[in-house]
């Protein structure tokens, strides 16, 4: 890092010496900054380059490698002054106009390149995880979880359908003829038949900074490709309703449709399902995933129409972290209570839905929408349970109730904004010394707000 931080340092000095005159026509300036190192992983500091509102940084990433960083200025001023407490220093370097679009163009590039390359090396894990799973037997589908798998002893194929995923089905054949579907599933299983698993023969991959690696369609690819496809397509021709379990429904009146909200449903769903006939005739290969996650969407407001509440899809990954009961419930209730005043906010902000829908805009809408209702429907559950594990607490060991909690939470709050939350101090005409948000006489009037029973 100190043989990094000198090199980015001799360039920004020799930027000032050579380009000082025409910096003078064109007003135009490089920020070299510094990072005051801080204990734990940033001992050492950090330095950055910042052109115009990007700021672009060297990094050590997992597994071990030095990898280029770009970040918005003020995202990055918040993780580094106000997250980690950090002093930013910023010295202002003039440059030309030559000079100062030669290095926006290279940092790009190189970020560019980077991008790709560590793209290749993630398609490759990829292709090796879908061998270990063909040899094991088997191959996970993305989105296919989301629908009930089929029931070979059911003796009427329409016993179970879901409505809309059927109506669906219908339009489909409509717009691209009948027996479409029959003859597109024919083409992928022919398509899976003709895959050749030998590994071609490819050139040596380039350095990072010699361009980008050649693009290949491996095998793994392939046949992941045409197995989701075809899943999607089998899940469309039985309509198969949604698995029990992936749907988020909140029987409170915060779900409840307001006015407008049942015919911005219905035009939401018709719009999505004009975007969905079009894809299942795509010429794309990955279309399958894309189609399978529609028809779960499909699936989930027509449950919202014929219940009057919105329903959403549980989207959150079975790996992903997560808050548990009793840890919000130890902290106290009104963290989580603060979330779910966020998410409500968040969701009141969404414009009502237009009389004339434009579907690209109605696939944006409907997803944040989905992500706002879906956020609200998990804090509400974890509220129901952190309440329920407080107050059985409560009976046991007698401790404060959640209105002492909310009137420390209030002093704590008062404290805090007592002290000035940020300081930039300018030591010179050229250099900023943007000082970190969490100074020790804000955190210790916290620490006495909190001590105060």
């Amino acid at each position: 890092m100190g043989q990094l931080r000198r090199w980015l340092w001799l360039g920004a000095v020799l930027l000032v010496g050579l380009s000082s005159a025409a910096a003078a026509e064109t007003g135009r300036s490089v920020e070299y900054l510094y990072i005051e190192a801080n204990e734990g992983g940033s001992s050492g500091g950090h330095v950055a380059l910042r052109l115009g509102d990007e700021v672009f940084h060297f990094e050590h990433r997992s597994p071990g490698v030095l990898v280029l960083g770009r970040d918005g200025f003020e995202h990055f001023r918040h993780r580094y002054s106000v997250l980690e407490n950090r002093t930013i220093h910023v010295s202002r370097i003039p440059v030309g106009a030559e000079s100062y679009d030669l290095l926006v163009e290279r940092f790009r590039r190189r970020l560019f390149l980077q991008r790709r390359h560590w793209a290749a090396i993630e398609s490759l894990r990829e292709d090796g995880a879908t061998l270990e799973q063909l040899l094991s037997g088997g191959i996970a589908i993305e989105a296919a979880g989301f629908f009930a798998a089929p029931d070979p002893s059911q003796a009427t194929p329409a016993v179970g359908e879901d409505v809309d995923l059927a109506a669906l089905r219908a339009r489909v054949e409509a717009v691209h003829g009948a027996g479409f579907l029959d003859r597109r599933t024919e083409t992928l299983r022919a398509r899976i038949a003709e895959l050749d698993p030998r590994v071609p023969e490819l050139p040596e991959p380039p350095a990072i900074a010699d361009g980008p690696p050649a693009p290949t369609y491996s095998f793994p690819q392939r046949y992941r490709d045409l197995t989701t496809a075809l899943a999607a397509l089998e899940a469309l021709r039985g309509a198969r309703p949604l698995h029990p379990g992936v749907v988020m429904e909140d029987t409170s009146d915060a779900h409840a449709f307001g006015p407008g909200d049942a015919g911005a449903a219905c035009r939401l769903a018709d719009a999505l399902s004009a975007a969905l006939v079009r894809l299942v005739a795509s010429e794309r290969p990955d279309w399958g995933a894309a189609l399978m996650v529609g028809m779960a969407r499909l699936a989930a407001l027509g449950q919202s129409r014929r219940s009057g509440r919105w329903v959403v899809l549980d989207a959150f990954p079975p790996d992903g972290g997560s808050a548990t009961r009793r840890g919000l419930a130890v902290r106290s209730s009104e963290l989580a209570a603060a979330l779910l005043e966020d998410a409500a906010a968040e969701l009141a902000k969404r414009p009502a839905a237009p009389q004339k829908v434009v579907e690209e805009r109605v696939v944006v809408d409907e997803t944040a929408l989905n992500a706002a209702r879906q956020e609200i429907a998990a804090l509400n559950a974890t509220m129901a349970a952190a309440r329920d594990e407080a107050a059985a607490r409560d009976a046991a060991d007698g401790r404060a109730d959640a209105a002492a909690l909310r009137a420390r939470l209030e002093r704590a709050r008062a404290a805090a904004a007592a002290v000035k939350a940020g300081e930039i101090a300018r030591s010179s005409e050229n250099t900023t010394a943007i000082r970190g948000n969490v100074d020790a006489a804000r955190l210790e009037a916290i620490r006495r707000a909190l001590a105060d029973q």
